[in-house]
């Protein structure tokens, strides 16, 4: 096994969204992937394994496995074509969510989402909490527009504000709350 750090949407080091890239001959146990997750103290550790024209992807968190990780995916795919393991051209990572469509040329990755599906919309009773969160208010969603969760084989809230000053400002609060929460 090789294992890299490698920055996702950067040609800089130490910038943009860092992941553990876990290259394999063959699957480790579960077990063992999650301590080395763990170890590596990331958001996400991406294993990959070739197994006949595909690579199989699985993500791991330090709180447990996930079906689809596209920062790591991206990183996977971009140091796979470093270390000369890929050329470019179309491949396919095989994961738990889908067959992901990769394209690869020189330094550039890019990845097809699979179609997002609406789970559901959430209830005017939660969106108090969810903008709370963000350090705004329901008054800063924009009328006609309500939160949902899709998935684009990841579940994630999308949650719609009136506008670019606002989007800025729940940036700004969440980035702050990131950081005091790190102290």
């Amino acid at each position: 096994m090789r294992q890299y750090v490698v920055d996702a949407f950067t040609d800089h080091v130490f910038a943009g969204n860092p992941a553990a890239i876990c290259v394999m001959d063959r699957w480790l146990d579960e077990k063992t992937m999650m301590a080395i997750t763990i170890e590596n103290n990331l958001s996400e550790t991406a294993f990959a394994v070739k197994e006949g024209e595909k690579y199989h992807l699985r993500w791991f968190t330090p709180g447990g496995e996930i079906d689809l990780c596209g920062h790591a995916t991206i990183a996977s795919f971009a140091l796979l074509r470093q270390e000369g393991l890929i050329a470019d051209g179309s491949h396919i990572a095989h994961t738990k969510a889908s067959d992901l469509n990769i394209g690869v040329s020189g330094g550039t990755v890019w990845m097809d989402m699979a179609p997002p599906k609406l789970i559901r919309k959430l209830t005017a009773e939660e969106w108090p909490e969810l903008y709370d969160a963000y350090g705004l208010t329901v008054d800063h969603r924009p009328d006609g527009l309500e939160p949902w969760i899709v998935s684009t084989g990841l579940a994630d809230i999308m949650m719609p504000v009136r506008d670019h000053e606002t989007l800025l400002q729940a940036v700004q609060n969440e980035a702050a709350v990131t950081e005091l929460s790190r102290r």
